[in-house]
């Protein structure tokens, strides 16, 4: 990713709410503006508005300043699926000896899968959210067909 102005950020910030406040209640939490290292998270409980949730979106970000820009150095998108059970996240953070990996964690409904890691490419979070809300909406369960175990 490109690293971001503060107002590049902060129109990155606002897309993302947009995008998700249309699902359920949002929470967004913008901590370290004025240091050297920012993260933003955003949450949103579908359906909302009191009613028992179906699912949970989560977005985090971590930055660090560099120079007047914000360098994206870790992320973790989550999509919970809390009707019919699992988990599909992508992240990108030190897994080993201060090397960041991207990688994929992927749990059916039926529970745990026998990998906690596996192999995944850079994902922004708009094309994470497209995955997650393409699940939502389909109805079916989180299937890990495809993904192949990370080697670390």
């Amino acid at each position: 990713m490109i690293p971001l102005d503060h107002h590049a950020f902060e129109q990155r910030k606002s897309r993302i709410i947009a995008i998700v406040d249309q699902l359920g209640d949002v929470d967004v939490q913008d901590t370290g503006r004025r240091g050297q290292q920012r993260q933003l998270v955003v949450q949103v409980g579908v359906p909302g508005d009191g009613r028992p949730l179906e699912a949970t979106f989560k977005y985090a970000e971590a930055y660090r300043l560099d120079g007047r820009r914000w360098r994206l150095v870790e992320y973790s998108y989550e999509y919970l699926d809390r009707a019919r059970g699992g988990r599909l996240a992508y992240h990108y953070h030190d897994l080993r000896r201060h090397i960041a990996v991207f990688h994929v964690h992927c749990v059916r409904a039926e529970g745990r899968t026998s990998v906690s890691h596996f192999r995944a490419y850079e994902v922004d979070l708009f094309e994470a959210h497209a995955i997650f809300a393409q699940c939502y909406v389909s109805g079916r369960p989180i299937d890990c067909f495809g993904l192949h175990p990370l080697k670390v």
